[in-house]
């Protein structure tokens, strides 16, 4: 989309064919439940106020935007919409699908500049008939973070912040934050499925590992860590491990 108005009016047609803001309901459950293990370090529920959740890591191929994606399929259960800023422009909608969500439910911006995907975020973020936004941001000022945080508190919605690891040490507003590292498979092989009569073999999944670090919670434990097995083509995380503490990551990924 070329300029602000369009992106507006995209905005508020889709919307309106959708679910409308009142209907937009608060989640009770945890925000991380889809994600083995983790709803016990991070209980944190999609109530009326919303919140910025950022994962740090080496980028998409991390596995990151797969574990963002299971806590924004469960702040969709409230009703909403999922808006994705896309300002690489090579999200893969087809993604949502076998991560049980629909594509009625995703509203794809892919804005042509760092000014526009900024204002886009804001204006979603406080938007009542968004339950979600997904964006990737690479430097973020402590004042345009804390906008982000005010906007998600105005529209009740769950902000997903994929960002790098070298912004570790920044200042930041998100009521959690994690780092997710990626870890090489026991056997050093690339994940297969075992097939039985046209389905997989059970306990025959070696998916991708990664760590998944806390490195901030509000309500929850301000340090752990998972081991976690992603299997892409079934749509699910597997637990692994839980790691009692970030010493132990640490040495982990370093073996």
């Amino acid at each position: 989309m070329d300029t602000r108005q369009e992106i507006i009016r995209s905005l508020q047609s889709q919307l309106l064919r959708g679910v409308k803001p009142a209907a937009c309901e608060p989640v009770a459950h945890g925000l991380f439940s889809s994600i083995p293990g983790l709803a016990a370090l991070c209980p944190l529920s999609h109530g009326s106020g919303g919140l910025l959740v950022e994962w740090l890591s080496s980028g998409r191929g991390s596995g990151c935007e797969m574990l963002a994606l299971l806590v924004a399929r469960e702040a969709l259960k409230g009703g909403g919409k999922l808006v994705v800023c896309d300002g690489a422009g090579d999200f893969f909608a087809g993604s949502l699908v076998g991560w049980g969500m629909t594509l009625e439910r995703l509203i794809l911006l892919r804005p042509q500049n760092r000014k526009d995907l900024f204002w886009a975020c804001e204006q979603a973020l406080r938007c009542r008939g968004v339950s979600v936004l997904l964006c990737e941001f690479d430097g973020l000022t402590s004042n345009e973070f804390r906008r982000l945080q005010l906007s998600a508190e105005e529209g009740g919605t769950v902000g997903l912040l994929l960002r790098p690891l070298a912004t570790e040490r920044e200042p930041s507003w998100a009521a959690v934050r994690f780092k997710v590292e990626g870890q090489t498979s026991p056997a050093g092989t690339a994940p297969s499925r075992a097939m039985r009569d046209g389905q997989p073999e059970k306990n025959a999944v070696q998916g991708r590992r990664v760590h998944l670090k806390i490195l901030r919670s509000r309500g929850g434990r301000s340090e752990g860590a998972l081991l976690l097995e992603i299997d892409h083509a079934a749509g699910v995380v597997r637990l692994v491990s839980e790691l009692a503490h970030s010493k132990t990551v640490a040495r982990s990924a370093g073996d």
